[in-house]
Order: C-alpha cells, then sequence, then structure tokens
C-alpha cells in the first residue's frame, strides 16, 4: 500500500515538472517576442528593427509553436490517464458491487435455508407438542369407574349340600341294626352376578424408559342382584338312614322336611348351607373359573386408557407396593407431559425469534 501511494506521488510530481517545464518554454517564446519588440522599437534603424523583431518573433513563434502540441499531448496523456484511473476506479467499484451482492445472495440464501430449517423444526416442535396434548389422560373421567366392572352374568344354579349329623354303630353280636342321621340340601339359585378389578389396588410403577409395570391386578366378585335370600329349595329335609340287619333290610326314612309339619330340625341346616353359598359367592369362590377372562378383559381395558401414553404395559401378579396408585399416576403422568409441553413451546419461541 505505501509502495503505491509513493508510486503515485512520484508521478503527480513528473508531470507537475513536465507542466513547469512546457509553461517555462511558452513563457520564453513569449519573453523573446517581446524581448525583439522592445529592441526593435528602441532601435535606431528601421531596417535593423524590422530585422531584429522579425527575427525575435519568429524564434519565440518558433518556441510557442514548438512547445503547444507538447503541453496539448501532455494534456490528452493527463485526461487518458484520469479516464483509465476512472475506469480502473469503476471497475474496482464494480467488481466490490458484485462482491457485496453476491455476499448478500449467499447471506441471503444462508438465511432462507436457515429460515426453512427453522420453520421444519418448528413444524417438528408442533407435531410433537400436539403428540404429547393426546398424552394427557382425564383423571376425573374414569374416577366412577374405578371399581371397574369387567362382566355381568345371569346365573341359574343349583348348590348341593350332603352332611352327616350323627352315627349309631352297633356291634355285629347286636340285633338292631346301625343308624346315620344326614342332611340333604338342594337350592336354586338366579341371580345377576357382577365381575370386575378395583383400580384403586393397582399399582403403577415405570421399570425402565417406555415400559410401565401394572401389578396387583385381580379379579374380583363385585355384587349379585338380588340377594339369593328367597331362592327356590328343590330339596331340603333330614334323612334317617338304617343299615341291613339280621332281620331288616337297609331302609331311609325322612324326618324332618319342608313339606312335613311337626318337625323344624332341617331349617337351621339350611340356613347355614344357604349362608355358606352365598359366601362363596361373595368371595368369589364360586366362579374362579372366570378369573382369567375377566383380568384378560381387564387388560385390554388398561391398555385403551394408556395408549395415549405410548407405552409398554407389562403385567406382575405380586403388586409392587413402591409403585403408585391409579389416580396418583396419571396425576403425575399428566404433570410430566405438561412439563414436557412447556419445554417444547420454549423451543419454538426460540426458533420463531
Amino acid at each position: 500500500m505505501q509502495s503505491k501511494l509513493l508510486s503515485a506521488f512520484v508521478n503527480k510530481l513528473v508531470q507537475i515538472t513536465r507542466k513547469i517545464s512546457l509553461l517555462a518554454l511558452v513563457l520564453l517564446g513569449i519573453a523573446v517576442i517581446v524581448a525583439t519588440i522592445y529592441l526593435a522599437l528602441n532601435t535606431p534603424t528601421k531596417v535593423l528593427a524590422i530585422l531584429v523583431a522579425s527575427l525575435g518573433s519568429s524564434i519565440g513563434t518558433g518556441i510557442i509553436a514548438l512547445t503547444l502540441p507538447k503541453i496539448s499531448d501532455l494534456r490528452v496523456k493527463e485526461e487518458l490517464v484520469r479516464i483509465t484511473e476512472e475506469e480502473r476506479v469503476r471497475i474496482v467499484e464494480v467488481e466490490r458491487l458484485k462482491i457485496e451482492l453476491t455476499q448478500q445472495s449467499a447471506c441471503l440464501k444462508e438465511k432462507e435455508i436457515e429460515q426453512k430449517k427453522n420453520e421444519a423444526e418448528i413444524e417438528k416442535l408442533q407435531a410433537e407438542i400436539e403428540r404429547h396434548k393426546r398424552m394427557r389422560v382425564d383423571v376425573n373421567f374414569y374416577k366412577p369407574v374405578l371399581k371397574l366392572g369387567m362382566a355381568e352374568l345371569d346365573i341359574d344354579t343349583c348348590d348341593y349340600k350332603r352332611q352327616l349329623l350323627e352315627r349309631n354303630d352297633r356291634v355285629e353280636w347286636d340285633p338292631r341294626r346301625s343308624s346315620s342321621k344326614e342332611y340333604i340340601g338342594v337350592i336354586r339359585h338366579k341371580f345377576r352376578a357382577t365381575f370386575g378389578v378395583d383400580l384403586m389396588k393397582l399399582r403403577f410403577s415405570e421399570i425402565e424408559l417406555g415400559v410401565l409395570e401394572i401389578s396387583g391386578l385381580h379379579s374380583e366378585f363385585q355384587g349379585m342382584i338380588p340377594e339369593p335370600v328367597q331362592d327356590q329349595w328343590e330339596l331340603v329335609e333330614v334323612r334317617e338312614h338304617l343299615t341291613k340287619g339280621a332281620l331288616l333290610n337297609e331302609s331311609y326314612s325322612v324326618v324332618s322336611s319342608d313339606k312335613m309339619s311337626g318337625s323344624n330340625e332341617y331349617v337351621s341346616h339350611a340356613k347355614e348351607q344357604e349362608r355358606e353359598f352365598i359366601g362363596r359367592v361373595q368371595k368369589g369362590l364360586e366362579f374362579k373359573s372366570l378369573d382369567d377372562h375377566i383380568v384378560k378383559m381387564a387388560k385390554e381395558f388398561l391398555r385403551v386408557i394408556f395408549s395415549p401414553l405410548a407405552q409398554e404395559l407389562v403385567f406382575a401378579d405380586s403388586v409392587n407396593i413402591r409403585g403408585r396408585g391409579f389416580t396418583e399416576y396419571l396425576e403425575f403422568k399428566n404433570r410430566s407431559v405438561e412439563e414436557h409441553i412447556q419445554q417444547l413451546e420454549n423451543q419454538k419461541l426460540l426458533l420463531k425469534c
């Protein structure tokens, strides 16, 4: 840069020197003409004055005539240099503008690419936000069915009971017959039974990422309509059984029955049978064969409930006491989803800025 400035200064100095030299020659020519005219005016002889004036004018005019083309040529060269310099500056400016336009175009293209990338990222974030919004589960919607009924069955069954009440055995040489007394009851029950699961007894644990363990899933008997207290007895009686003896054959006789008057011995045994049956029904002991079906339906129902969470469900028989309850887990999961949605919204705002 310094060498270029020095070269430009030297060139300018040379041009100025040339101009001064040429102007000096022109002034010299004028001075010669003026001096010869002055000498001619002061010459006493007219012929000599004319000769001096002619000679001086010729010399001065010759000097001027020889100098003016050089001045004109120098002026032309200066103009050419100026035009060349202006053209060079214009070319440099054009190149600079081209570079700036190229840079601006590249910058705009980068911004456009970045904008498209941001728009794609925003769309992706919005899709993720919508997906997480669908992951929310309305806890209040399921509160009325926490004691989940999975099946109702119209039951028409008979309960049979045969119970030995007392026994009198005779020795072989005793001519009397051995005897025994037994209760026999057959009652027919008709009712509608409800089976299901208690969701509040379940425990939910995230054992690893994307895997939800549900423990404590068992079926339960949830009630009967109507309560079987006035059901029909097909058979209810107390019998006395006499074995074959030395003289008499085996025989039995009814000593108490709902079809006989005068003896209510059967009543206490019938009530006991009825209580036992209802107890077994209420504990679900009469319907153990339905357990697998009820549990299977409950699993499918739980898969529907938790499908928005996009988690794999695994079921464990033993209860995980460290797990969360049904509503507790759903509320915890909803909070987690809301926090993640807020994070995604913040990321989207940053991309828009």
